[in-house]
């Protein structure tokens, strides 16, 4: 069974994730598998995920970075629901009070994400009756 959190705990980790993404272009947010997300453009480069005491999560979709940060101390695949999600690495819980460590992930991150080719549209099929 996964650990619950406070509400506040998930609100700090919300509100530094969103401070270390303030200054970045193109950003938006929005509530997906139950996290605080946040985009570039279309493509999503963090997340709050509430569970395991509240974690922030990245997506570093370059192999030896996401190696790096994989081998510290802390850090951990992030397995929703027991899937492992390509590329997505749970920061050490260290970064959450270490902002200056914590923006420059985010800010790699986003920029992998920033310049990601677009994604193509979905057709909506109609449904038959």
């Amino acid at each position: 069974m996964s650990q619950e959190t406070a509400p506040s705990q998930v609100g700090h980790l919300k509100a530094l994730l969103d401070e270390a993404s303030d200054y970045l272009p193109d950003v938006s947010s929005r509530k997906m598998f139950g996290c605080h997300t946040l985009f570039a453009r279309d493509h999503i480069y963090a997340l709050v995920w509430p569970q395991e005491g509240g974690r922030i999560g990245l997506k570093i979709s370059d192999p030896d970075r996401y190696a790096e940060l994989m081998e510290m101390p802390g850090a951990a695949a992030w397995s929703p629901g027991g899937g492992r999600m390509g590329w997505w690495v749970l920061v050490p819980p260290e970064f959450h009070a270490d902002k200056e460590t914590l923006f420059q992930w985010v800010e790699l991150a986003h920029g992998y994400a920033a310049v990601a080719p677009p994604k193509p549209k979905r057709s909506r099929a109609k449904i038959r009756k």
